[in-house]
């Protein structure tokens, strides 16, 4: 339990730094938004989180162009912003535009209504428009956010979403004030439906490399960051060969065409210490690396490296996930096994056991990995010999028995480990309690949800009512990482999907709370008739700070507002932290046996003090 009950009957809630509890009658009830690690045993209020995904703009109308300045005149695509991918169509275009060709847009001016185009995503080489014409050009969107990648050459993040399309944030500071940009790996003659894993590569040398799997196609970019970066379509790496172009992607891996196949097979990929390539392919696990330090690696040229596949898992299982631990390489499946790997043999060295089956995600920190497996929300560990049950996902927030949980992205970052999940009734039906960012401490096990995600609106008592979750998650490795340091990609569960990280000022729209144990106070022969209920604060609330406190009866009622108490210069102990109280008196509980208080509180973003929850109190009269 969280709370302890004083001789007078003083009712003490603290025991934040527990994280939520399995049952809502054994400890912390709900925490949402708040940071419970800098000050163990205080709650503060979380830094937020805010969209840096493109703006969803899908079309917009050619009506102009000026051969003598390059420019072209548009209509119908407001929020058209510096360095955006569109692909022009249409009959009649201007000279020197190609319908199909992926462009990126130069400055925009008069008006919001004339730019230039290049032809590059680095912005360096600028179309030469030869005549007049129109046409429109639809403006690629953001998909579901599905892998990350980070170039340690450059700091360059890179995302695959679910269909296919690369997305990087090197030019979003210069060009579109924290906007990704669409890097333009259209296949010419084909389409792709499925982003399937993406792994950035270095060998020695100057050279560097962007690999991405799509359906059953591997392409890859030379040194993305150039002046003039090209996309080599379909390598086959077995030999080396590239640019089969036809209506079906080139089938270079085991799995069949997943435009065909009906299912979707992952090839997660995996860059391992060794600085080798690894993925998944049905049952097998594919890799190539540079084999020689001194010739350099050139995929076109097999001599340059080593590629081999192993069919490491039976035929009954599929490969949807890689980490390493030590010098193995564990690979889960769809069955209930994880298989460690040494690299060199052609068979597992053992089979790691579990309860479920399904092994969706695992990600590894420091000598142990965390498997993410099922559809319980319960997530085990390994040392690499046996699994044990780690931590589960609380079904009393769901507001249903036995949910369905299905995992999203998980990294880890800072001692932390973060993770996400669609939840569903068992009959199918989105539960909308859930849906955001979730943490564990990997120190005192706290389990909490730390972030309500930018497609959330919500605020208060309501806060956190939301169906969508995190589909991939990566630590922002920037220079000068903001708050938790995270890039966020999100699928808000109504076909809108965006890109968040963590900025450096605390949420201010009272997202983040604290809500109690349901406590048994009292009975129905003898009722509690009155209380009063009190916060305590670590440090004074500052200008644009509050506390709100709200109460029920019952864990499937509605909170109700007991009263919000806000920084009030000169106003004496209302700013002292150690005398931050208030009462109510005209509360009759009845003959009611549970009570639950949730307290709100709320930051500023102009020097905040986080307002730093210590404990509050319910002061019963009998």
């Amino acid at each position: 339990m969280a709370y302890t009950q004083q001789k007078d009957g003083t009712i003490v809630v603290n025991g934040f730094e527990n994280g939520i509890a399995d049952s809502p009658f054994d400890g912390i009830s709900d925490i949402r938004n708040v940071n419970l690690i800098s000050i163990p045993k205080e709650a503060s209020v979380n830094f937020a989180t805010s969209a840096v995904n493109p703006p969803l703009v899908l079309t917009g109308t050619i009506s102009s162009a000026d051969a003598a300045t390059d420019e072209i005149t548009f209509s119908g695509a407001s929020g058209l912003s510096l360095g955006m991918a569109i692909v022009p169509a249409g009959g009649s275009l201007p000279a020197g535009i190609t319908s199909g060709q992926v462009y990126w847009v130069g400055q925009v001016t008069a008006g919001g209504t004339k730019t230039t185009l290049y032809s590059d995503a680095s912005l360096s080489t600028l179309v030469n428009i030869t005549a007049t014409g129109t046409g429109v050009f639809p403006i690629p969107a953001l998909q579901i956010p599905k892998y990350y990648a980070y170039s340690t050459t450059n700091g360059t993040n890179y995302l695959l979403d679910s269909i296919g399309q690369v997305w990087s944030d090197a030019r979003a500071s210069a060009n579109l004030n924290g906007y990704w940009v669409y890097q333009g790996n259209r296949v010419p003659g084909t389409s792709y439906t499925q982003g399937n894993g993406l792994v950035w590569y270095k060998g020695s040398g100057t050279n560097q490399f962007l690999f991405v799997i799509h359906n059953s196609s591997i392409d890859y970019i030379i040194n993305p960051e150039s002046s003039t970066p090209s996309w080599v379509y379909q390598w086959v790496p077995s030999t080396g060969a590239v640019g089969v172009y036809s209506a079906t992607p080139a089938k270079v891996l085991q799995s069949p065409s997943l435009t065909t196949s009906g299912s979707i097979i992952s090839h997660e990929t995996l860059l391992a210490p060794d600085n080798r390539v690894y993925y998944c392919d049905l049952n097998y696990v594919g890799r190539w690396y540079q084999t020689d330090p001194a010739v350099t690696f050139v995929p076109t040229t097999p001599a340059t490296y080593t590629f081999d596949q192993t069919p490491l898992l039976p035929f009954s299982d599929v490969a949807q996930c890689l980490t390493f631990l030590g010098t193995n390489i564990l690979v889960g499946g769809k069955n209930n096994i994880v298989y460690p790997w040494d690299r060199f043999s052609t068979n597992p060295n053992q089979y790691i056991l579990l309860a479920e089956s399904n092994v969706a995600k695992m990600i590894t920190v420091n000598t142990t990995t965390f498997i993410f497996v099922g559809n319980r929300g319960r997530i085990y560990y390994t040392n690499g010999s046996q699994a044990q049950l780690y931590k589960k996902m609380p079904d009393h927030l769901s507001g249903t028995v036995e949910p369905y949980f299905t995992w999203g992205g998980v990294t880890s970052n800072k001692n932390q480990l973060y993770f996400s999940a669609l939840v569903t009734t068992n009959a199918g039906t989105t539960i909308n309690t859930m849906g955001g960012l979730w943490a564990i401490d990997l120190d005192s096990k706290a389990q909490r949800m730390t972030n309500q995600l930018s497609y959330q609106t919500g605020t208060g008592a309501g806060a956190g009512t939301y169906a969508g979750y995190a589909t991939a998650l990566a630590p922002n490795f920037a220079s000068n990482p903001a708050g938790t340091g995270l890039f966020i990609g999100w699928n808000s569960g109504a076909s809108t999907y965006g890109i968040d990280a963590t900025v450096s000022t605390p949420y201010t729209g009272s997202q983040a709370y604290v809500d109690s144990d349901l406590i048994p106070i009292g009975t129905f022969l003898k009722p509690v008739q009155n209380s009063q209920v009190e916060y305590k604060l670590s440090a004074p609330m500052v200008a644009g700070e509050s506390v709100s406190m709200y109460y029920r009866l019952q864990f499937t009622d509605a909170y109700t507002l007991i009263f919000t108490k806000s920084f009030s210069a000169g106003a004496g102990a209302n700013n002292f932290a150690g005398n931050s109280t208030e009462s109510t008196t005209s509360l009759n509980f009845g003959a009611a046996q549970w009570l639950q208080i949730r307290t709100v509180i709320n930051s500023t973003a102009s020097t905040p003090s986080y307002t730093r929850l210590k404990e509050f109190r319910i002061m019963q009269n009998g």
